[in-house]
């Protein structure tokens, strides 16, 4: 008997044969920490690891764990500001203001779908080479990113 666990997540990233490549969560809110993003990562895993990456982004930062490692190695993580990515998509954010969750799933979509289609002289922000120099853009790229998605 075969046992399928379906991942639920904000977004999905599937590269063009459509294979799995990440899961994002979307988390707007009061400011993450390592340990609230790691738990938010393991309530979306459930303790499944077949996804390659998974990628928490909040107002502030974006954390990002590559969690398939050559030799059964432990998930390296990694975290970058977000503030470029959130002036870029929302030029005219009234200064001050808090973001919502549907906004920042809104944002964080427009910048994944650039960067499937980005190239590596192109990825002009600290998120955006973080997520380059873990392997994420170069696994996504010419791929999609679906809404409100199970894997």
């Amino acid at each position: 008997m075969t046992t399928t666990t379906t991942l639920m997540a904000d977004l999905v990233v599937r590269d063009p044969h459509g294979r799995l490549v990440a899961l994002v969560e979307v988390k707007a809110g009061p400011p993450m920490t390592w340990e609230m993003a790691s738990r938010s990562r393991d309530l979306v895993l459930g303790g499944n690891v077949s996804v390659p990456y998974f990628l928490l982004v909040s107002e502030e930062a974006a954390f990002l764990w590559a969690l398939l490692q050559a030799g059964g190695e432990a998930p390296q993580a990694t975290s970058c500001r977000m503030g470029e990515i959130i002036a870029r998509y929302w030029p005219s954010r009234p200064v001050g203001s808090r973001i919502t969750s549907d906004q920042l799933t809104f944002i964080t979509r427009l910048w994944l779908l650039d960067l499937a289609e980005a190239f590596a002289d192109e990825l002009n922000d600290e998120a955006s080479r973080c997520l380059a120099h873990e392997g994420l853009v170069e696994a996504m790229h010419g791929g999609t990113v679906l809404s409100e998605a199970s894997a």
